[in-house]
């Protein structure tokens, strides 16, 4: 009978060219080994990171609402030159790769045209999110946008579902609709709902979770860095970003 307590996983053993047993550690082991910080600079580093992310996305919003509504009602000249701003970035950190400044390095990839269109389409998804992002902020309130972001996984299911990608099992279903119950009676009290300010907003949140399940079904196969990825879509979001902005 064997024991009801868990097994300790063994390395496996294998024997390397000379015929001598070797030790190697199973795939779980590797893998939490992977994910472990090696030293307190690594995990200061991590840490830095999480803070600075939690930092600059509020201060991103709240600058994004302090210019549009301070003189410069131009949403879409607005989300152009980020753009520009983020290709700039992209192509610097690429160049630091090539000149080894830096440890990432960017990989060389021959010409491919499946590769060239996917990051288009995805570009104008990207393009078109960011462009109505910015535009509900000269309609609704950033508490009350902040409150409706509640809905992104509800919407982002019902485009996985269009994708035919499936739908994830019954407990996160029902986690996410609660939370949108949370989020529809917070948002129950909001006196200066603009229904043009929600239409443009929740057209953002569907072409987000479109851009995000373009990125995972087109560009999922080719393994990119997040620098990489900017590279490649980037310079499409820009132009059509910037073509908008010199039409509307």
């Amino acid at each position: 009978m064997r024991n009801s307590h868990m097994e300790e996983v063994q390395p496996l053993r294998k024997a390397d060219a000379s015929g001598e047993d070797v030790s190697v550690p199973p795939a779980s082991m590797a893998q939490e080994q992977s994910w472990r910080c090696g030293s307190v600079v690594d995990i200061t580093i991590t840490v830095g990171v999480c803070v600075l992310y939690t930092l600059v996305g509020p201060l991103l919003i709240l600058n994004n609402k302090y210019v549009l509504t301070s003189g410069f009602p131009y949403p879409i000249v607005l989300t152009s030159l980020t753009q520009a701003a983020t290709v700039v970035f992209a192509v610097a950190a690429a160049l630091l790769s090539r000149m080894r400044c830096i440890e990432w390095e960017m990989p060389r990839r021959e010409f491919d045209g499946t590769l060239i269109r996917a990051s288009v389409v995805v570009g104008f998804a990207a393009a078109t999110c960011l462009c109505a992002g910015n535009s509900a902020y000269l309609y609704l309130s950033v508490s009350f946008i902040e409150i409706l972001k509640g809905y992104a996984p509800l919407v982002t299911m019902m485009m996985q579902g269009f994708f035919g990608i499936g739908y994830p099992e019954r407990k996160p279903v029902l986690a996410v609709l609660a939370s949108c119950v949370g989020t529809t009676i917070a948002s129950a009290g909001e006196v200066h709902a603009s229904p043009v300010g929600l239409l443009i907003f929740f057209s953002s949140m569907y072409f987000e979770a479109t851009r995000l399940i373009l990125t995972q079904k087109l560009l999922g196969q080719y393994k990119m860095h997040v620098v990489e990825a900017l590279l490649y879509i980037s310079p499409a979001t820009f132009v059509f970003t910037a073509a908008a902005a010199a039409t509307i």
